[in-house]
């Protein structure tokens, strides 16, 4: 999803009273401060909007939150007296630091690694049973192809070192000579 009618409908399909509202009152500027934040790459895969929510000491209301393949990003009004918006931007947070999703009373529960927990609410029992169990889904494919990246990674350096040995063995026998030995050393090594 790039669009705020997208995030905006799927908002809709998880019943958020916050969408609604920011429909009616024509407040779309947090779904456009996640928007403006996404980087190329980014798509979003969740889009729901929350009465109110908080980002480690700060607490904001009328919420956009966005879950995209890479973070969570969070746009909406601190609350105060002034009640303007976020004006640097939507807070992110990568998915790695994701540590646990939990439901309670009205809210869904992020903890994360350092002091940026997130807590979102209300939701209807229903409505938050759904949505905790799609970003635990989304939490969980981010970190499980990061967790495989990093094994192709240890595959490949492996590999590089077997090929390395197998050309030292070639040199030791008097197959290849010390120039194709290290010529073949600096490709494999990749200096």
């Amino acid at each position: 999803m790039r669009t705020i009618k997208e995030m905006m409908a799927m908002a809709d399909e998880y019943q958020s009273t916050a969408a609604g509202l920011m429909r009616t009152n024509n407040k779309k500027l947090p779904f456009q401060m996640i928007l403006d934040s996404l980087a190329p790459d980014e798509d979003v895969l969740l889009a729901v909007g929350a009465n109110a929510g908080t980002v480690g000491k700060t607490a904001y209301q009328m919420v956009a939150v966005a879950f995209t393949n890479t973070r969570l990003l969070i746009a909406g009004k601190p609350n105060s007296l002034i009640g303007t918006f976020m004006s640097a931007g939507a807070k992110s947070i990568k998915l790695d630091k994701v540590n646990s999703i939990g439901v309670f009373g009205m809210n869904i529960r992020l903890d994360t690694i350092g002091d940026e927990d997130v807590v979102l609410g209300s939701y209807s029992p229903e409505i938050r049973q759904k949505l905790s169990a799609e970003i635990q889904k989304i939490v969980n494919q981010y970190q499980s192809e990061k967790a495989s990246q990093g094994n192709a990674t240890v595959i490949q350096q492996a590999s590089a070192a077997d090929e390395l040995k197998k050309f030292k063995e070639l040199l030791d026998m008097g197959v290849i000579t010390q120039e194709e030995f290290d010529a073949k050393k600096k490709q494999l090594l990749g200096l």
